[in-house]
């Protein structure tokens, strides 16, 4: 998914590279260039060292580092939202009968 789309999706404004391809949800600490993070509370200081390629972050966040976010009034109530974007459910499989 790409950022624009991401922020399309949520109904929130981004900054940074729309363009930017993002695969999956990671913590801030092992967040890398293709993962989406969040950052709340305490989090924000640990933004500034995260490798992540776009964080969720509240409408006051200082991105002065021009980092590519998407504001959002509750960023981990909107990455609870998007998880199933990146990690949907794998369907059942049939059980496993061992051979006779």
């Amino acid at each position: 998914m790409r950022v624009k789309e991401l922020a399309a999706f949520l109904q929130a404004p981004f900054e940074g590279d729309g363009e930017r391809l993002l695969r999956k949800v990671a913590a801030l600490e092992f967040a890398g260039p293709e993962d989406l993070s969040f950052v709340s509370g305490v989090g924000a200081q640990l933004a500034g060292a995260s490798a992540a390629g776009c964080l969720l972050v509240p409408a006051d966040f200082d991105n002065s580092e021009q980092r590519t976010i998407v504001r959002t009034p509750h960023p981990r109530a909107a990455v609870a939202h998007v998880i199933p974007k990146f990690h949907p459910r794998l369907s059942m499989l049939p059980a496993f009968t061992p051979p006779p």
